[in-house]
């Protein structure tokens, strides 16, 4: 056979046993090719600020500082927000959730029933997520949502997947999954960093 010949079989075979992954919640994924220009053109915006710097009276010069604690923290906040980027590109863009139908792998719809939106509906009354940036109409943003709160189930799960999809490193993106969540229950808090009394135990 010639190589021409077997590398079509083994795209044949490919596009019919595409590599699955089930995840902690009981779905199954598999990732779909994305140009990495997305994925660049999605963070690139999020710029890092200038290195304050220092003045030295006695030498009349400046030196840099990156020890500054501002500049850290926005460091830190900018870190977040490219790992939470490439993560909405990467749930959106490169994964697919599957389901097996006549024994091929074919794309999950979004689930008949809505009682998953409802609970998480519940649970951002609670405040114990932040759903105020998405239309609950439009059907892009419920597979998002879908997606992120009800397929991943576990940020683990999650950062393994985007990990191999991205290249960026699993811990970090955990660590900033973990910082993203408790910013967006921060920021539904009532203003002053504590949640409105109504209904919260």
């Amino acid at each position: 056979m010639s190589n021409a010949k077997e590398a079509a079989v083994k795209a044949v075979k490919s596009s019919e046993q595409p590599d699955t992954h089930e995840l902690s919640t009981g779905y199954t994924v598999r990732f779909k090719p994305v140009s990495r220009f997305i994925l660049m053109d999605a963070t690139q915006n999020i710029v890092d600020p200038p290195i304050p710097v220092i003045v030295d009276e006695e030498q009349g010069k400046e030196f840099p500082n990156p020890n500054d604690p501002a500049y850290i923290r926005e460091v830190e906040a900018n870190g977040t927000k490219r790992s939470m980027a490439l993560a909405e590109v990467t749930l959106m863009l490169v994964v697919d959730v599957v389901e097996k139908i006549d024994d091929k792998w074919e794309i999950a719809k979004l689930p008949n029933d809505d009682s998953w939106l409802a609970e998480l509906q519940w649970l951002g009354k609670r405040k114990r997520i932040d759903l105020s940036g998405y239309d609950l109409e439009n059907e892009i943003d419920k597979v998002y949502i879908w997606k992120r709160f009800a397929v991943f189930g576990d940020n683990a799960d999650f950062a393994k997947l985007m990990a191999q999809a991205s290249g960026t490193d699993e811990k970090e993106i955990i660590k900033a999954m973990d910082t993203f969540q408790r910013d967006a229950r921060g920021n539904s808090d009532n203003g002053n960093g504590s949640e409105e009394s109504e209904g919260i135990s």
